[in-house]
């Protein structure tokens, strides 16, 4: 007994080893649908487990087709059998929908085997195929707009879908010397307002907190990012929320060169070019320590020489603060709260040592930044 136990599990850990493997992982629908065969606009009707294949059941989901993009075979009205992941891809998906979800669907022609007309393959652990609607639209897109999107995507996917370091890119720190710009902003918002050769694009709104290295925008303006989405055959923009603060690898345009403050963020499967920070750290290291290693990629100085040049005291304060430079002239001060609104400027410095009165300062963390004959520093200071 034992044995028939160790044989069938053995045949299902080696299943499931073949079965999920995913490489690359996508978990963005508009960059999975170029590797669609079949993409549609349904309704969800009922779902079981009638379909079997080698041994392992799958679930089996009843679509009534309302909508088709690109080549497709089945008529409108027609029902389609959508088969999904469960034990021929180690999960199951379909019974997330409900009777009556309008559902657009990035479909295949089957995963172990050719299906016949009408019947086809839904991935899901492995990545993004399908876009739930609810009340007629999904993140602010109407189903006209969606489809528009994926026409653009389909027709661009030859050329602007094409990485080609794809591995090398997906680590944050690798990607930071390649862009034109480093910063660390606060999340706003984000539109489609962005439109390039026809094709609209996500405009996403942050409040500069800080920068590294060269940057002409000012500390507490708001830049504007330029996201992937029909630019280049996905959106990232929609990962954020409202107040999220993040490190940003930017570059000066995709396809065009933008005006000052509008940058433009590379992102899913071309690589990693933003670090979101949580409880002011990310992977347990701070948010100085992450400009550090930004800053040792990009010139190869560490910020913690620059520290020791320039040190704040006391921090915490309740009222006076100083500012002391080894070797470097203090020109100028400016003080933001943690929302990016600058709240303090002095005038011209132009010594070594200054101080500042912040007794009317509410309680809590700002962020300094100081200009000196040599570069622009930044630090975080605590009023009590």
């Amino acid at each position: 007994m034992k044995r028939i136990i160790t044989f069938f599990g053995l045949l299902i850990i080696a299943k499931i080893g073949f079965a999920c493997s995913c490489y690359p992982y996508e978990p963005n629908f508009y960059k999975n649908i170029s590797t669609s065969t079949y993409n549609c606009i349904a309704v969800f009707d009922t779902m079981d487990y009638s379909y079997e294949y080698g041994g392992l059941q799958g679930q089996t989901g009843f679509f009534i087709l309302i909508d088709t993009i690109g080549n497709f075979n089945s008529n409108i009205g027609d029902t389609i059998v959508v088969t999904g992941q469960d034990g021929l891809n180690c999960g199951e998906m379909l019974n997330g929908f409900s009777r009556g979800d309008t559902v657009f669907l990035a479909l295949s022609n089957g995963f172990y085997e050719t299906f016949e007309k009408d019947t086809f393959y839904l991935e899901g652990a492995c990545g993004k195929y399908f876009q739930k609607i609810t009340n007629g639209k999904y993140a602010g897109l109407t189903i006209s707009e969606i489809k528009t999107k994926i026409y653009d995507v389909l027709e661009r996917k030859s050329s602007a879908c094409f990485c080609n370091d794809y591995w090398d890119n997906y680590d944050f720190y690798n990607n930071v010397s390649k862009v034109a710009s480093n910063c660390l902003a606060v999340f706003h918002r984000y539109d489609y307002s962005y439109s390039y050769g026809g094709l609209n694009s996500q405009t996403g709104y942050f409040v500069l907190i800080d920068t590294i290295g060269d940057f002409n925008t000012q500390i507490g303006d708001t830049i504007y990012v330029i996201g992937e989405d029909g630019i280049n055959c996905g959106e990232m923009l929609n990962k954020f929320s409202s107040g999220d603060t993040l490190f940003l690898a930017l570059s000066d345009g995709y396809y065009e060169n933008f005006e000052k403050d509008t940058f433009y963020l590379k992102g899913g499967t071309c690589g990693y070019y933003y670090l979101k920070i949580t409880d002011g750290q990310n992977s347990g290291l701070s948010i100085s320590e992450i400009k550090d290693k930004i800053k040792s990629k990009i010139t190869g100085i560490s910020e913690i020489y620059i520290e020791k040049r320039l040190t704040i005291f006391p921090n915490p304060t309740t009222d006076l603060l100083t500012l002391e430079s080894e070797n470097d002239l203090i020109l100028n001060i400016k003080i933001y709260d943690i929302a990016g609104h600058l709240i303090y400027s002095t005038g011209k410095v132009n010594n070594l040592k200054t101080n500042i009165d912040i007794s009317d300062f509410k309680t809590g963390l700002y962020n300094i930044l100081i200009y000196t004959d040599k570069e622009q520093m930044f630090r975080k200071i605590l009023k009590e």
